[in-house]
């Protein structure tokens, strides 16, 4: 018995971005009181690396967001959230951030057809 593939799923973000429509409210958008800056950002076979610092007088969290584009030929939407983490920081305080596993998209395995 073979399993049809299935199209991935559009729904949220992905469906907002294949139809390019602006969301009224970004995904993750929330009320800060302080600033953050990225710098550093290095990207290799494993992942993407980053410096993340608040910037600001008070103490905070962010949650960065790394979102990649695929080939038209993946079958894939435009683009993909791949990772996402919370950070909390105290003023002036900042880290090195790292999220792998990012290149990969789904495929039909040929064991399942």
């Amino acid at each position: 018995m073979r399993t049809p593939p299935f199209p991935p799923p559009q729904v949220g973000y992905r469906w907002y971005d294949s139809h390019n429509v602006a969301p009224a409210f970004e995904f993750g958008l929330g009320l800060s009181y302080t600033t953050f800056s990225y710098s550093d950002v290095q990207v290799s076979k494993s992942g993407v690396s980053f410096t993340l610092k608040n910037t600001g007088s008070r103490d905070g969290a962010a949650t960065p967001q790394l979102y990649l584009g695929f080939p038209a030929s993946a079958g894939e939407p435009p683009k993909q959230l791949k990772g996402g983490r919370k950070y909390f920081f105290f003023s002036s305080c900042g880290r090195s951030c790292f999220c792998g596993d990012i290149f990969s998209f789904f495929s039909p395995s040929p064991l399942m057809q």
